[in-house]
C-alpha cells in the first residue's frame, strides 16, 4: 500500500467531508473511487471543459483549470 498526502484549503475539505459523509462514504473511499474509476476508463472520470470554450491541446499551453488545481 502507498500513502498519498495531499493539501488542500480548509473549505474545500469540510465541503467534501460533508458532502461524502451524506453520501454514506468517507472522503478516503471517495478518493480511493475517484482513482479506481480513472484506472477503469484510463482517463479522468469527468470531462475537463469551460463554458462555450474549448480547451487547448497543445502540451505547452496551460490548462486553466488544472492550474486553478494548484
Amino acid at each position: 500500500m502507498k500513502d498519498i498526502t495531499v493539501t488542500v484549503d480548509d473549505s474545500l475539505f469540510d465541503d467534501a467531508t460533508k458532502l461524502y459523509e451524506e453520501l454514506g462514504i468517507d472522503l478516503e473511499t471517495a478518493i480511493k473511487l475517484f482513482l479506481k474509476q480513472s484506472v477503469f476508463h484510463n482517463e479522468l472520470p469527468f470531462k475537463l471543459k469551460l463554458p462555450g470554450k474549448q480547451l487547448k491541446t497543445d502540451s505547452n499551453d496551460r490548462n486553466p483549470i488544472i492550474d486553478d488545481i494548484f
